[in-house]
């Protein structure tokens, strides 16, 4: 746990130039803040490093962050992302398992469902072959661009099953998308043996997965059929039991009504347990992060000066803010009230062009806005209930959202870092 002791803790400073009001033009990136302001996509992918390391409470914690932003179906598909790019090859029966829970599931039930994948996931080894096959062929398009080729066929001359994994990759990531049902079929039954038929999963998991999963699933069940047919007996039969699985608790796990506890200016401080940047460290040579386009004082500035802006993107935030109706527009916009007409409207622009989000129930607010910035009392309440004050904390708070995050350079460090948990890989690439 990060230390919360209040005294001796240093606090952030802003810079005289950023006590004033918001600079016109706001920093043009697609950063999306959650609820408790971490950078989404880095949320994401401290989901995946902490399952992969196995540390429970850390993933829960970042699954359900995620959960309660408002980014349910996102949080599911990655979880299929995860397990297709990892688990998928040691762990086939879990599929149909997960499957058949996310279709049955009741709907006010389903953040039940976060801890069963979180769970699962974390009793099971894993392999990086599928997603080692996907970096190295997006790689390789960026630097020569894609080529269609010719589908790689078995090869059962020496008597064994081999495959070219990377030939069958590059073909796959070629094929024009969005892949047909029709087409992946067609493609698996070239690697199955006489005698053998398509396992109902993969057929199950067609009919449920979004489009942009389908290469992925595709290859994670080519690979399967490489493991299987070489009799790949690993070590991980050993220390996992594969036909075990854990269920959705009855309860639920993370309160959703926290907020109503804590005031507000203090949640930041109670909910930081776990640091972003300590857990990406040297685990990012593969991940295209937000942050990576912006410069250390464009993130400052947004984490500090303009986090609501950025954090109306989570679904939380938008519907706290629309929940004021006509004001709700005049909470997120920051422009003093002695600015002038045109510099309203283009604000107005802004909003509507940048975010992510849908602005229709704010639509009708901007004929009201003339000469009528607001309620200070309506905006007051709105702080009062939401207001996070980041520039404010202790500096641990903000190092646990915005501090550096070292990328490891060393190709070959990052592959014994992603590899040191998955001892059973073959090495196909």
């Amino acid at each position: 746990m990060l230390e919360t002791i209040e005294e001796n803790t240093e606090y952030y400073t802003k810079p005289a130039m950023q006590m004033q009001t918001h600079t016109k033009k706001r920093v043009n990136t697609s950063i999306i803040l959650t609820r408790y302001l971490y950078i989404k996509d880095e949320v994401k992918y401290a989901i995946l490093v902490s399952i992969l390391e196995k540390q429970q409470e850390q993933a829960l914690f970042f699954a359900f962050e995620m959960y309660y932003s408002g980014f349910q179906e996102e949080l599911f598909e990655w979880f299929w992302e995860i397990y297709y790019g990892f688990f998928a090859v040691l762990n086939p029966k879990y599929e149909v398992y997960m499957l058949k829970q996310q279709k049955n599931i009741e709907e006010e039930k389903r953040h039940l469902l976060v801890y069963a994948f979180v769970k699962n996931l974390l009793i099971r080894g894993y392999t990086t072959d599928v997603f080692f096959l996907c970096k190295y062929i997006e790689e390789e398009e960026i630097k020569n661009g894609s080529s269609s080729g010719i589908l790689p066929k078995i090869d059962t001359t020496t008597g064994s099953y081999k495959l070219d994994c990377v030939g069958i990759a590059k073909y796959i990531s070629a094929i024009q998308k969005p892949m047909s049902a029709n087409c992946m079929t067609i493609i698996l039954h070239n690697y199955i043996l006489p005698g053998d038929k398509i396992c109902n999963a993969f057929s199950s998991a067609l009919e449920t997965m979004c489009i942009e999963l389908r290469p992925k699933l595709l290859l994670a069940h080519i690979v399967r059929l490489y493991y299987n047919y070489n009799n790949l007996h690993t070590s991980t039969e050993n220390i996992y039991k594969k036909d075990r699985f854990v269920f959705p608790p009855q309860e639920s796990i993370y309160s959703l009504n926290l907020e109503e506890n804590i005031e507000p200016y203090n949640l930041l401080k109670a909910v930081t347990e776990y640091s972003i940047p300590t857990i990406l460290t040297g685990w990012t040579r593969f991940f295209c992060l937000d942050r990576n386009e912006l410069s250390r004082t464009e993130l400052e500035y947004i984490y500090y000066n303009d986090w609501l802006y950025y954090a109306y993107r989570s679904p939380i935030w938008e519907e706290r803010i629309v929940s004021y109706g006509e004001n709700g527009y005049n909470i997120l916009i920051t422009e003093e009230e002695d600015e002038e007409e045109d510099d309203d409207e283009e604000e107005k622009e802004g909003l509507e062009g940048n975010l992510g989000s849908p602005v229709e129930e704010l639509n009708g607010v901007e004929e009201g806005l003339e000469g009528n910035l607001g309620s200070p009392e309506i905006i007051q309440d709105f702080y009062l209930k939401y207001g996070l004050e980041p520039d404010e904390q202790p500096k641990y708070v903000a190092n646990a959202r915005i501090g550096e995050i070292i990328m490891e350079e060393s190709i070959v460090k990052v592959f014994d870092k992603w590899e040191k948990c998955s001892k059973d890989n073959i090495i196909i690439i």
